[in-house]
């Protein structure tokens, strides 16, 4: 078995095979980002460890065709809310508080893919 599985995979069995049974977080839109662009939200999932495992929304719709709908996900948090449930380790992780912290821990994560893991190029 891998020691870091796939963050698409990883996510999956930690949502029992259903998106719907994530956390989405709210994008922190166009006026208070502070991302070069802003994302279209998160699906959020923590494993036993409470270790986040976030894949943003429109990529989700992309790798899987499943067109996320927030009221249909099992909870909803603010960005700011999830920063704070999260705060000690974006101080550790991030190089600046001018970041989106769930960008920042979206893209800390081991690669998304299976295929990157394995080396092959999709």
């Amino acid at each position: 078995m891998l020691k870091c599985p796939c963050i698409l995979a990883r996510f999956l069995i930690l949502v029992e095979g259903d998106w719907r049974n994530a956390v989405f977080i709210d994008s922190c839109g166009q006026s208070g980002c502070r991302a070069s662009e802003p994302c279209s939200g998160h699906l959020f999932a923590a494993d036993a460890d409470g270790e986040p495992v976030l894949i943003a929304a429109d990529l989700f719709h992309r790798l899987t065709g499943e067109l996320v709908d927030p009221a249909e996900c099992g909870g909803h948090l603010s960005c700011f809310a999830f920063e704070r449930m999260y705060h000690r380790k974006l101080l550790w992780l991030s190089p600046s508080n001018q970041l989106c912290g769930v960008c920042q821990l979206a893209a800390a994560q081991p690669p998304l893919s299976c295929r990157e893991i394995q080396g092959v190029s999709p």
